[in-house]
């Protein structure tokens, strides 16, 4: 079943996705690099502001490579 918008994962989710460590998701976040709910006990991304996050960093290579 494919995620919907609405689906939320945590930092560590994210971070196995991405390949990169929790910790270089939370740097993102606190420089508002992706978008994140802050519930207390960790954060929590929508899968459209993981998308969003991703879709910036691919037009930023791009525009790097021309």
């Amino acid at each position: 079943m494919p995620d919907s918008d609405d689906t939320l994962y945590t930092t560590e989710e994210v971070a196995e996705k991405l390949k990169i460590t929790p910790k270089t998701v939370r740097e993102y976040i606190q420089r508002g690099e992706l978008e994140a709910i802050d519930m207390g006990q960790g954060y929590r991304i929508y899968k459209r502001d993981l998308d969003a996050f991703l879709e910036h960093r691919r037009r930023k290579r791009t525009e790097r490579n021309r």
